[in-house]
C-alpha cells in the first residue's frame, strides 16, 4: 500500500481515496483526504474543486463557494471552479452573481462564443470548450 507522502504517487493515492469516499457518499472522509492532497500540494487546483463539491453535496454551499473561489484564485481560466461556484450561488438563490464574468476580445466572435457555451435552464451549467480557440475568445474575470 501507498502511504501519503508529498510524491506525486502519494497524492494520487489520497485524491483517488478522496474520490472513492466521495463516490460512496462520504463527503466527510473525502473532504479529510482532499485536505491532504492541498497541505501537501497548495497549488494543485483539483482538489479544491472536489473538496468544494463535496461541501455541495452536503448542502453546505456557503463553503462550496469559497472552495470554488480559492480554485479560481490559483487558476483564473478553469471552467469547472467558475461552473461549481455558479451551481452553488444559485442553490443559495444569488442568481444575479450566479453568471459566469466574461469579457470578450475585439477579436473574439460572440457566435463562437455562444456555440461553446450552454446554459441548462434547470442546472445552469456552464460547458466550456477547452480547446486553444475558445480561450483566445474570452477573458475570465473574478
Amino acid at each position: 500500500m501507498i502511504e501519503p507522502s508529498n510524491s506525486t504517487q502519494g497524492i494520487s493515492w489520497l485524491k483517488g481515496r478522496g474520490e472513492a469516499h466521495q463516490s460512496q457518499g462520504d463527503y466527510d472522509r473525502a473532504i479529510a483526504d482532499f485536505e491532504q492532497v492541498i497541505e501537501l500540494d497548495p497549488k494543485y487546483t483539483t482538489p479544491y474543486n472536489k473538496r468544494a463539491w463535496a461541501y455541495y453535496a452536503k448542502g453546505n454551499f456557503d463553503h462550496a463557494i469559497v472552495e470554488y473561489d480559492q480554485s479560481t484564485k490559483l487558476d483564473p481560466k478553469d471552467p469547472t471552479a467558475f461552473n461549481g461556484r455558479a451551481r452553488a450561488r444559485m442553490r443559495l438563490k444569488a442568481t444575479t452573481s450566479a453568471q459566469l464574468p466574461i469579457t470578450i476580445r475585439p477579436s473574439g466572435s460572440i457566435r463562437n462564443l455562444a456555440t461553446h457555451f450552454s446554459v441548462a435552464a434547470s442546472h445552469t451549467f456552464i460547458w466550456a470548450n477547452w480547446q486553444k480557440r475558445w480561450l483566445t475568445s474570452i477573458e475570465l474575470t473574478s
